[in-house]
């Protein structure tokens, strides 16, 4: 179990579990600050934001498994996740066309969320301003980083998401 750093109060069952309750409860604190304290990580952050980041980039063996992708399977790809855009239904064949295929939806009139998990920008209705914050923001995700919006099902195991709006 991981204990919240800030108020001690939550026992979590992930880190992931934890990031949430951190940027749920003390995102907008005007006195955020935080140690990330991760394999004796000294440093310290300012912004909840950047500490998420920090988090998923520098300790993401932590976070997912030395080879385990977000589902906790084997990471080659993540090819036993397939897309299924919540908003037409269509089936995306891999993470690479995700992009393309929101570029559509922008050429539409629709205001696209970001579609990785856990992110703090809404939408957009400009795919250059897309394009630019998922190369910023996920530069190395992969298709198991998604919301589970975006997720009709996880291959190996069948898991099903029914989320789709």
């Amino acid at each position: 179990m991981n204990s919240c750093p800030i108020c001690g109060t939550v026992d979590a069952p992930s880190i992931q579990k934890l990031l949430q309750h951190i940027g749920l409860k003390h995102r907008y604190d005007p006195r955020f600050s935080i140690t990330c304290g991760l394999s004796g990580c000294p440093k310290t952050y300012l912004n909840f934001f950047t500490f998420r980041s920090h988090v998923y980039k520098s300790h993401k063996g932590l976070v997912f498994g030395d080879k385990a992708c977000a589902h906790g399977l084997n990471l080659q790809n993540c090819s036993h996740v397939s897309i299924c855009c919540p908003m037409c239904k269509t089936t995306i064949p891999d993470i690479r066309q995700l992009s393309s295929h929101l570029h559509l939806h922008i050429d539409q009139g629709e205001k696209i969320e970001c579609p990785y998990d856990s992110c703090g920008r809404l939408t957009y209705d400009v795919y250059s301003s897309l394009t630019s914050h998922i190369s910023r923001k996920h530069k190395k995700a992969n298709a198991c980083m998604l919301s589970s919006k975006w997720i009709s099902k996880v291959k190996n195991n069948c898991l099903v998401y029914s989320v789709f709006l």
